[in-house]
């Protein structure tokens, strides 16, 4: 059951939420493309935009580089913190938390190492390939967009037809 929820401009509206939609693009990383995902901002009838998720105002130049309250403000305590340096490290590439299990010292952002780049991105990571010890761009074979296994370092036309498969959209 839906309920309703005032316009967070306080024009005097009430609105039906609708589930999310969101949309991806494509922005430079450290050493490479990454995709960035947004939710797709809701609109009243006063013109207001608001995001779907948090109900928060966006304004329509800012929409791709809003953060929900609650993303915003996360905090954490020194023991866990001290825990994740522990566990893993971020990305080189786009900064996605990644925690090494076991296994050689190659890994790639969001899939195996030697592992499909497109499952990659389909699970949030970028498909940056480096080594763990040192956080260098790794070039070992890896499973490229089109399925075939190929060595070297990703390419950025690789990563961006990658992103094209695993979205389901061209991206300029």
């Amino acid at each position: 059951e839906k309920e309703f929820f005032e316009c967070p401009n306080g024009c005097g509206n009430f609105l039906i939420p609708n589930a999310p939609v969101f949309d991806t693009k494509i922005v430079q990383g450290k050493t490479g493309p990454v995709s960035k995902t947004w939710c797709k901002p809701g609109v009243c009838e006063c013109g207001q935009l608001f995001c779907m998720l948090c109900k928060a105002t966006m304004d329509s130049d800012k929409v791709d580089e809003h953060l929900c309250a609650d993303k915003r403000n996360i905090k954490m305590d020194e023991k866990t913190k001290e825990m994740m340096k522990k566990l893993g490290k971020p990305c080189p590439n786009c900064g996605n938390f990644i925690e090494k299990i076991g296994g050689c010292d190659t890994m790639m952002c969001g899939g195996h190492s030697h592992g499909k780049i497109v499952q990659a991105i389909k699970n949030g990571g970028c498909g940056h390939q480096f080594f763990w010890s040192t956080g260098k761009p790794a070039s070992t074979s890896y499973i490229g967009w089109d399925g075939k296994t190929r060595s070297g370092f990703i390419s950025k036309e690789e990563r961006l037809k990658a992103m094209e498969v695993a979205f389901g959209k061209k991206f300029t």
